[in-house]
Order: structure tokens, then C-alpha cells, then sequence
């Protein structure tokens, strides 16, 4: 049988927003900045200066041995050969955009609370983030996880059908941070809880 749990209440005095996605990146980029710089330099452009050595060193390669920058009977080998985009793209009869229905009457898309929208709560002030992140140590202590639902009650918030099911066994990298519009919880991802 699951344990009886606690339902919480709102605690914090102001209302909390939901940040659109992008508004919460601009803020996020000069906290991360170092990150995006690491993950520029060694991901994407180390790895291209690379291949572009190893490529024109096998396409000097191929030219000084067999004077055409081909391998031998005309194959390309050594050196990489991509695919141009426009070359899958099939012109099939099967493939002909239709016309939508107009007798079909088009629903609007109701948006839906997602289960991470959590990560983009902007708080008015420190101390609602705080005291919402001091709430979530508690049921941590009483229970031992604190589940996704209950952050979306302390913050005064509609929860996903599904936030019962995600959750946090430790909150030691939580922290508050100031965000463009007001003050956000930096949380660790939530995790599928049973």
C-alpha cells in the first residue's frame, strides 16, 4: 500500500510566473557562460579544426600519389564524403502535401502544465524561492524524496498528472539563483520516483 502523504498548501506570498523558454536562456548565459565556452572549444571546434587537418592531409595525400586527389581507380579513399541535403529528398507522388479538410473542424492545442515547467518558476522574491527550497528539505527529511507535485503545490501551482511519479532523493546541488525577472530554483532533474 503507498504511504499516506501530506497535501501541501502554497507558501509563498507572491505569485510565481512560469518563464517562456527563451527569456529563461537569456538569463541562464552568463551563468553558464564558462560551460558553453568549454562545450564550444572541445565539442565543436577542436573536433572540426581536426577533421579539417585530417581531411586536407589525406586529400594531399591522395593528390601526390595518384595526381588526382582520388584514391587509386577513382574511389574516394582517406577522406570523408558527405551526402549533399538536397540528395534525399524524394519528389514522389506519395509524398504531395494535401490540402487540410475544411468540413474538419480544427481543435486548439489547450497547453498542458509540463512536467519540468518547474525548472522555469520565476519567484518575486529570495525568500519565496527560499522558503519554498527550505519547504522541499522538509518533506525530504520526512519522507525521503520530495516528488515534483509537491513543489508545484508549495509554488501555488497546477502539477501534472505525472509529477506524482518524478521527484528528488537529495537536494545538496539546490540553490537560488537571480534570473531576469525575479529569482529561480536551480534544481537537480527530477528523477522517476515508485
Amino acid at each position: 500500500m503507498a504511504e499516506e502523504r501530506k497535501k501541501y498548501e502554497k507558501v509563498v506570498q507572491n505569485e510565481v510566473k512560469t518563464a517562456k523558454r527563451n527569456e529563461l536562456k537569456k538569463s541562464l548565459i552568463a551563468n553558464d557562460a564558462k560551460t558553453v565556452g568549454h562545450y564550444t572549444l572541445f565539442d565543436v571546434f577542436i573536433p572540426s579544426v581536426k577533421r579539417i587537418i585530417y581531411e586536407l592531409t589525406m586529400k594531399a595525400l591522395g593528390m601526390s600519389l595518384f595526381g588526382n586527389g582520388s584514391g587509386p581507380s577513382g574511389q574516394n579513399n582517406g577522406y570523408v564524403q558527405y551526402a549533399r541535403p538536397y540528395s534525399q529528398i524524394s519528389y514522389a507522388s506519395n509524398n504531395v502535401l494535401r490540402p487540410i479538410n475544411p468540413q474538419t473542424p480544427q481543435t486548439p492545442r489547450v497547453q498542458q502544465p509540463a512536467i519540468n515547467d518547474y525548472a522555469h518558476f520565476i519567484y518575486a522574491t529570495r525568500g519565496d524561492a527560499e522558503f519554498v527550497l527550505e519547504q522541499m528539505q522538509n518533506i525530504l527529511e520526512d519522507y525521503t524524496v520530495v516528488r515534483v507535485s509537491e513543489l508545484y503545490d508549495l509554488a501555488g501551482k497546477t502539477a501534472p498528472v505525472t509529477s506524482e511519479n518524478y521527484g528528488w532523493t537529495s537536494l545538496k546541488e539546490a540553490r537560488v539563483d537571480v534570473c531576469s525577472e525575479g529569482f529561480c530554483l536551480r534544481l537537480p532533474p527530477a528523477r522517476p520516483i515508485q
